[in-house]
């Protein structure tokens, strides 16, 4: 199964919808600079997860400054 045919994100506003595909290639990206890239993606995934439904909080990850 993949990621759009999840119950949630199936539940999941269009704005969010779009937002939520714009984010996961970023996260992959820093993921993989990562140690452990599995581990932190995971971690990223759960944290969408538990704020995806509010479209006004998934913006403000691309504004997060990067080290």
């Amino acid at each position: 199964m993949s990621l759009h045919d999840s119950p949630r994100y199936r539940q999941l506003p269009e704005l969010s919808k779009h937002r939520f595909d714009t984010l996961m290639p970023l996260a992959l990206t820093e993921a993989a600079h990562e140690k452990q890239p599995d581990v932190v993606l995971m971690r990223v995934a759960d944290l969408l997860d538990s704020i995806c439904r509010r479209a006004s909080y998934l913006p403000c990850w691309r504004n997060i400054p990067r080290p």
